[in-house]
């Protein structure tokens, strides 16, 4: 599994730019990331310019006093070579790609008419020519349009280089030099129009298409939305990093524009990673529009066990069982449990819960809290139940400062740690005063299993839509 980026939650960043007008959310390539993308392009291209067609040609020529005409031109072979590629971004949102390295065959039929001093001759057949040294340099800049970014192509050339010509028909020596020369000046000019045809092709059509069928907002969880669409146009910052700043927010059905949602700070870090790319995220923004909708939606109101003690060493479990041989159980301490207990059975805990989550910044990343409001059941052997009374529990959780993007077997993983700080619990019984240390070991045993759970998960990394293509 391979690092390719990197996610920054923090809300001190090394430097930042704060504004009002600035967006909640940074996507930074740096030079890494831009030379890979750029190297996608490349492969493209040798994909897709072998068996493209030349325009005809015809004309006359004054050496031969006769015509030409060379037609059924196409390219059939072409090779960039992408480790001889250098990639540099200019100011405002531009970047440029040099490429050496590259090798072409195009190949063709020619018709020649003419004369030899008073000698007519007429000669057709087929040709192939190779280049020898080309090279190619293409400037792209980055603009915005309607929250995607979109490519424009803004200078392009070719260097083809020479040719190395062979025909298929005999030519006498001089002719051939002649017809050598001509073939070479006119595909030339041709080949170079080609070749950026198929790059603007490439950056107008194919990638453009591909950012335009990219949702600006991604739907999860049946009702909770993700909105992330471009805030302006990309910068290049330091002729190092090509930042595309975003309006970033999660929203719930119905509550898309609460109100109640958190203001963003306009805090967006600036990073220096080695990591291809990096999101800085303007956390209020980020987190607490997350913690919001999660707060409206009915996933706030939940069912946190149907049996928490599964969940707790044995040594606690045995202090829940109805009867013990050293009377140090709960259905021998109170009198309310026992009479609804049988000898040898155990009790179920099935807690209930409407959760609120607030979020809060260190400089090692990110703390959430989780405040939870419920009632605890106790669910008898003999299958009857009761309300033991009313249940205030917090949990605190860190997630590390910086989240990162694997790539495995072709597919996108976030990565990240989290970790538990703090459970406790607040119990408010019915049924008489119940040890507060012990229930809080109970729920601290009990939650630190999940949370371990889904650090696990998180640690392997989850899997997230693969819509950025990385070699």
């Amino acid at each position: 599994m391979r690092t390719i980026a990197v996610l920054n939650t923090s809300l001190t960043p090394q430097s930042s730019l704060s504004s009002c007008k600035r967006p909640t959310a940074e996507v930074q390539l740096n030079q890494r990331g831009v030379d890979s993308i750029s190297k996608v392009g490349i492969e493209v291209l040798n994909k897709q310019l072998p068996g493209k067609r030349i325009s005809d040609f015809e004309g006359r020529f004054s050496k031969l006093d006769g015509s030409y005409k060379l037609s059924g031109i196409q390219i059939s072979k072409f090779f960039l070579d992408s480790k001889k590629s250098k990639v540099s971004l200019q100011p405002k949102n531009a970047v440029n790609v040099k490429v050496h390295g590259l090798a072409f065959d195009f190949e063709g039929n020619y018709d020649l008419k003419g004369k030899i001093g008073f000698i007519p001759f007429e000669s057709k057949g087929s040709f192939v020519a190779q280049t020898v040294k080309a090279s190619a340099e293409v400037t792209v800049e980055v603009d915005s349009n309607v929250g995607r970014p979109k490519l424009k192509l803004v200078g392009c050339s070719t260097d083809i280089g020479f040719f190395s010509i062979s025909f298929q028909k005999g030519i006498v020596e001089e002719i051939l030099k002649i017809f050598e020369e001509l073939i070479g000046n006119i595909l030339k000019k041709d080949l170079d129009v080609v070749i950026c045809q198929q790059v603007d092709s490439i950056v107008s059509e194919d990638v453009d298409k591909f950012i335009e069928s990219i949702p600006l907002e991604f739907g999860f969880l049946a009702g909770f939305h993700f909105d992330y669409a471009l805030h302006e146009n990309s910068e290049v910052v330091d002729d190092s990093m090509v930042a595309l700043p975003l309006d970033t927010k999660f929203w719930f059905d119905g509550h898309k524009y609460d109100s109640g949602i958190p203001k963003p700070s306009r805090v967006v870090s600036r990073l220096s990673r080695p990591e291809m790319f990096c999101a800085a995220f303007d956390g209020p923004a980020f987190f607490g529009s997350a913690a919001y909708a999660f707060q409206v939606s009915p996933r706030s109101h939940f069912v946190i066990d149907h049996d928490l003690l599964k969940h707790v060493s044995l040594k606690i479990q045995k202090f829940f069982r109805c009867d013990c041989a050293d009377e140090m159980c709960i259905g021998q301490i109170l009198p309310t449990i026992q009479k609804h207990c049988k000898n040898g059975a155990s009790l179920q805990f099935e807690t209930n819960a409407t959760a609120y989550v607030e979020s809060a910044f260190g400089p090692n990343g990110l703390f959430v809290t989780v405040n939870a409001n419920g009632t605890l059941e106790m669910v008898f052997p003999d299958d009857t139940s009761f309300d033991v009374g009313d249940v205030g529990a917090q949990i605190v959780i860190h997630i590390d400062n910086y989240l990162t993007l694997k790539k495995s077997h072709g597919n996108l993983f976030l990565r990240g740690n989290l970790v538990l700080i703090d459970a406790r619990i607040l119990f408010y019984s019915s049924i008489g005063r119940l040890p507060e240390i012990l229930l809080n070991m109970i729920f601290y045993e009990a939650i630190a299993p999940v949370i371990r759970q889904i650090n696990d998960h998180f640690n392997v990394g989850v899997e997230i839509p693969n819509w950025v293509v990385f070699p």
